[in-house]
């Protein structure tokens, strides 16, 4: 099993306001630009979707976590591959790995990189926009250890195709566009590693293509007995 590490790029962009210039959450969520960055440091707020009440005020913050990871050494697309992320301090948010176009292997992520996700479209949810790399991940990732995401076949495509692989990672809140409303604090996040950086795993396809007259695929029945066996070998 192959692996790549991510670049040292890697990091956080916040959005925050409050409600002496916004009404919702989501308003922020929908920010074109961040107003705060951390790149490649232990991050408990790495990802987060929060509300803070106090006597001055509400304050909103939506944050993303962005990486990338150079996939030039990757010649064909691979059989299967894991997003390999420990947790650090706090892991109270589910997440989702959609694609990213930020940042680069070089240059390091930064606040005006908020909004750089691929189909996304601000009041809108993310679903059915972005290219997902990932499934839902739950809360509760480990801060002990490795978790492994298994990537999906658009990831697994773009390993091939891309020279360089951008996830950003985003809250189901984020995701969804969507916030519980409640007027208590409430601050669903969590934390990634910078000290047991993520990494990327992957293995090559294993498997053997062969090809089959498009004669005899008219129907399945009609496969010859000579191309099933071919297959099985």
């Amino acid at each position: 099993m192959a692996t790549i590490n991510s670049a040292a790029t890697r990091g956080s962009v916040a959005a925050q306001g409050n409600d002496f210039t916004f009404s919702t959450w989501e308003e922020i969520r929908d920010f074109t630009n961040g107003n705060t960055v951390v790149v490649n440091t232990d991050n408990a707020s790495a990802i987060l979707a929060g509300q803070t009440v106090s006597k001055l005020g509400t304050t909103w913050d939506c944050i993303r976590y962005f990486m990338a990871f150079d996939t030039s050494s990757v010649t064909s697309v691979p059989g299967s591959a894991f997003l390999n992320i420990q947790g650090f301090s706090t892991s109270t948010s589910d997440f989702y790995g959609v694609k990213a176009t930020s940042p680069s292997t070089s240059t390091n992520i930064a606040t005006t990189d908020y909004s750089n996700i691929v189909g996304y479209v601000q009041t809108l949810p993310m679903n059915g926009y972005v290219t997902d790399y990932t499934g839902y991940v739950g809360a509760g990732i480990s801060t002990t250890s490795y978790t492994s995401i298994p990537l999906t076949a658009a990831a697994l495509s773009d390993m091939d195709s891309l020279s360089v692989l951008q996830i950003a990672l985003v809250s189901s809140y984020d995701y969804d566009y969507s916030w519980p409303g409640s007027f208590s604090t409430l601050r669903y996040r969590t934390g990634i590693s910078a000290t047991n950086p993520p990494y990327i795993t992957y293995t090559g396809f294993g498997g053997q293509i062969f090809s089959i007259p498009l004669i005899d695929v008219s129907k399945v029945n009609d496969i010859s007995i000579s191309n099933i066996n071919k297959i099985n070998t």
